[in-house]
């Protein structure tokens, strides 16, 4: 639940008037879109694509193959 709360803080850094601090937090959330999209908030998840919908979170050493190229 912490860290669910840290990373929503983070994700708010994006407007930050320093270079550094609002790359780093675009880049954060550019991860977490990749990796586990329910850490972030509804506004931060950004529009779904068709790629999106396949994605599924996987358990430890679970294969999802894909059927498309």
């Amino acid at each position: 639940m912490n860290e669910n709360r840290l990373l929503h803080d983070f994700s708010k850094y994006k407007l930050y008037c320093d270079k550094f601090v609002s790359t780093s937090a675009r880049s954060l959330n550019q991860l977490f879109r990749e990796k586990n999209l329910l850490l972030l908030e509804r506004k931060a998840q950004g529009k779904p694509t068709k790629f999106e919908h396949d994605l599924l979170l996987l358990d430890y050493a679970e294969k999802n193959p894909i059927s498309y190229l």
